[in-house]
């Protein structure tokens, strides 16, 4: 299924960003606004792709 295919990376990505935050913190840099929006961007990849599997097995299996 799509679903499976999209959040196993995502929880993959969750814990190196919570790590990277850490990291960050630790070693006192102040993140940017880049790195503030990329959970933002992942999401909408997530969703874009997400829905692309669904309509595609809707097709293709109905």
């Amino acid at each position: 299924m799509p679903l499976s295919r999209v959040l196993s990376p995502l929880v993959d990505f969750a814990i190196a960003f919570v790590i990277l935050i850490a990291v960050m913190a630790y070693y006192g840099f102040i993140p940017t606004i880049t790195i503030v929006m990329l959970p933002a961007f992942i999401l909408l990849a997530l969703l874009t792709s997400l829905a692309v599997g669904l309509w595609l097995i809707l097709f293709l299996f109905c």
